[in-house]
């Protein structure tokens, strides 16, 4: 569900963040090195992004592996282009993974993991990223931001390229991402959630009988 839509037709205030909760797989995974290369993992579409990320990975100074989990609409204008000199070479492609144990390890094992959308319902791979252990870049303005937090280097529009660089030279932060982790299963998101409507059901009913 849109975070706008909850405003808009649930009443939520914009202040109630969304929360979600992550398979008990996404943690962090001491036994998996972390290599050199950015990791997208998602569908590829235009509003995801990743023909931003391609160019982005084109113009930096110090010239980085990508890989890209996922399918859709531009694979194939995604796989010309990696094909161009200034890319030749660096893009690697990878079928979705729908195994969630083997997603975690694809996150761990990445320099950082970046989800460039500017436009996202709430991002659920950012925490999922971030509880495996892998430092994220992502939109300033999606809403998985705020759930991950300092785990994350955030990007407003422009900005894609110096937050990658930020988070490649990042050091994974384990012990935050174990405890994003316990704080991100479906029984906590879900009793959090729960919380927070409860409580906004109560402010509006002692407004209504003031």
């Amino acid at each position: 569900m849109a975070a706008i839509d909850t405003t808009e037709d649930l009443g939520r205030p914009p202040d109630l963040p969304l929360r979600f909760g992550v398979h008990p797989a996404f943690r962090p995974h001491i036994g998996v090195p972390r290599g050199d290369h950015v990791l997208y993992v998602g569908r590829l579409a235009r509003e995801k992004g990743i023909a931003e990320l391609l160019e982005a990975a084109a113009r930096t100074q110090e010239p980085w592996p990508l890989r890209v989990i996922g399918s859709g609409p531009l694979a194939r204008r995604l796989a010309r282009r990696a094909r161009r000199p200034d890319l030749a070479g660096r893009v690697r492609f990878a079928p979705f993974v729908g195994d969630p144990a083997a997603l975690a390890r694809e996150y761990a094992a990445a320099r950082c993991v970046v989800m460039p959308g500017p436009h996202e319902t709430f991002g659920l791979v950012a925490l999922e990223a971030a509880c495996s252990g892998a430092p994220v870049a992502l939109s300033a303005s999606a809403p998985s931001a705020r759930a991950v937090g300092a785990l994350a280097e955030t990007f407003s529009a422009g900005g894609l390229l110096a937050a990658v660089e930020r988070a490649r030279a990042r050091r994974p932060d384990r012990a935050a991402a174990a405890a994003l982790a316990a704080r991100s299963t479906w029984d906590a998101a879900l009793g959090a959630e729960l919380g927070s409507l409860r409580r906004l059901v109560e402010r509006r009913a002692l407004r209504a009988v003031a």
